[in-house]
Parts: structure tokens; sequence; C-alpha cells
């Protein structure tokens, strides 16, 4: 239409018009140009839903951390007692008193109003007497795993729980995890305590990682463990226990049974925000439907700030080998619980 803007047959209203138009087209061009790479600019990553489906056996089945309420048996500790005597006593005798230690311990993983309530006896807070962490006295005082998980199974075989399950220290105290990465995998051991075992599980996972999954030198038995066909037959199965003699009602209210949380493998588990609770004499299912999200090659080669994600080894953690957000979270918590408070 531009040479309709010449002509003398042609009046200077309508070549005015077509010069609008002309402009109106180019500017809209120009515009939508704009949009589009706006668009591009913010959000160049598109999710999109993959063309056939991903066989279950080739993504791990889920780790499973299972934390009982009670923290300690009554042959170690009977807490309310131990409680109720520390604060009848007179403070000199408070200071020497070798369960005090044993006292403050549980009293971590005890509700906040155990604090209080000592706080309002108008009387000092006791200080610990030995040299011996609040996480190895934990550990020690522990409910162990055959008072926990009674009987197991895997595919539907029967597999002895200790070839299981192994202890994992969290924020719930001492559980048992299934199918969690290996210390050795998930933390930065050399730059952790020597004396504090935060996971206990040794199993090497030698043919998976988050980025490129199982390798082609896994076998069905490789670790972490996969189900090799949906539906109940081939989840996890456990019986778990609890022995109503170490319930106590002043530790923890009257709340009686158990705490899960299904999470990543490559991810350290934290009970008291997210879990699943399950009461005593119940059959509780749990159903698990994966969402998986994978990236193309394509994606290395912008930033993480225009993709909105993270690959696992753009990111450093110092306590961790493996970077998931909850991780990343966990360690902002506890190097500034640290610089606030000097311990962890």
């Amino acid at each position: 239409g531009v040479h309709y803007f010449r002509g003398s047959e042609r009046t200077w209203y309508e070549k005015l018009v077509w010069i609008l138009v002309f402009a109106l087209s180019v500017g809209s061009c120009f515009w939508l140009i704009h949009e589009v790479y706006h668009k591009w600019s913010d959000t160049p990553v598109i999710v999109s839903f993959a063309e056939k489906s991903t066989p279950v056996w080739q993504i791990p089945f889920p780790a499973i951390t299972i934390c009982p309420e009670v923290k300690t048996s009554y042959g170690e500790m009977n807490f309310t007692r131990q409680y109720l005597n520390y604060v009848g006593k007179r403070a000199g005798e408070q200071r020497h008193d070798n369960g005090t230690d044993s006292l403050l311990a549980i009293m971590q993983l005890c509700e906040r109003s155990i604090y209080d309530r000592l706080l309002n006896q108008s009387q000092p807070f006791p200080d610990k007497i030995s040299g011996e962490s609040y996480g190895s006295i934990i550990r020690r005082m522990k409910i162990p795993l055959k008072d926990t998980v009674l009987y197991c199974s895997f595919q539907n075989n029967w597999i002895p729980c200790e070839q299981l399950f192994s202890y994992t220290m969290t924020d719930e105290g001492v559980c048992v995890t299934f199918n969690a990465l290996s210390a050795s995998d998930m933390l930065r051991k050399e730059n952790l305590t020597p004396l504090e075992p935060y996971l206990s599980e040794n199993k090497p996972s030698e043919h998976w990682t988050q980025d490129g999954g199982y390798t082609a030198q896994s076998d069905l038995d490789s670790y972490p463990y996969r189900a090799l066909r949906p539906g109940q037959l081939a989840g996890l199965k456990v019986v778990l226990r609890s022995d109503r003699r170490n319930h106590d009602f002043l530790c923890r209210g009257a709340l009686r049974g158990f705490k899960a949380l299904l999470h990543p493998n490559n991810e350290y588990p934290q009970l008291t925000s997210q879990f699943v609770r399950i009461p005593m004499n119940q059959d509780v299912n749990i159903a698990v439907k994966p969402q998986i999200i994978t990236t193309t090659p394509g994606l290395h080669h912008y930033s993480p700030e225009r993709r909105q994600c993270f690959f696992n080894h753009e990111r450093y953690l110092q306590f961790f080998r493996e970077y998931t957000q909850n991780n990343c979270e966990l360690e902002c918590l506890t190097n500034f619980t640290l610089s606030h408070c000097g311990c962890v």
C-alpha cells in the first residue's frame, strides 16, 4: 500500500488515511515483537507434557522417614518423674544432679510449654553438666529400631527391617528412614562434626544421580531402590509398634503414634512442618503419584535467573552434596542458628 502515498489523482485526505494505516500496522508489529521478546526473556523455559509415559522403574522409590511420638523408653528415663523431681529440688541440689543433662536433652524434643513452665518456676534455668552433646544423649536414649518397626515388606517380599531402615537424626529426634542416600552421598562429612552421625545409612548410590537418573550399568537391585510396577503390592509395608509404658503425656501431650514423611532420596528429612500422622491401632495407606520435570540440554546455556532453577552442580552447599530447595533452606537455618546462638 506504499504506492497509495503518492499520486496526483489521490486527495490529501486519502493519502493521510493510508499513511496512518501503514504506521499503525508497523507499530502493531513492533509492539507484538516486543511483547514476544519480553515474554521469552522473562520465562524462556516452557513446561510441556511428555509425549509418552515414564516407566515407574526409571525413578527411585521415595524415601520414607518414620518418627515415633515417644522419644525415649521408660527404662532409659521417666521424663515426668525426672522433671518433677528437678522442679522440687533446691538450687544447690539441681546443679549437682547427674540426670539434668538427660532431662535437658529430651526437653529439646518436647512441647514448647515445658520450657515456659520451667521458666515460670522462679528458679534459674539449668545448665548442662557434662561435655556430652545433646545430640549424643538423644541418640543414646533413642527407641531401638526393633521396638519401632516390627515387620517390613517391600515389593511383596518380607525383609528384615534392619536391612531396609536406618537411623536419621531429625528435628523430631532419632527417626528411622527407608531408601535415603547414605551420609557419604548426601552430606559433606568433612565439614561436619565427626562425632555426630546424622545418618547411619551406608549403602552407596553408585548408579543413580539426581540429574542423570539410573545409569545403563544399574540393575533392579541398585540403590536407591525402585518399584518394578505400580500398585500396593509393589510398595512398602511396615507394621509399627509402640510400648504404652513409654508414653509420656507431659513431654508430648496426649498424641500417640508416629509421624511419617515421604521425601526425595537426596533430601534431608524435616518433620516439623510436613508429615502424615499415623495413629495407633489403625491401617494407613499412602498413595504416591510422582511428578517428574526433566530439562533439555539447551537449558544449560541459560543463567539460573532466567530459567528459574538450579542444576545440582551450580549451587554449592557447605553441608550437603546434593542441592535441593529444602536442603538449601535447612542449611540457611543452620547457619542462622549458629551465628545467633553459637550452637546447632
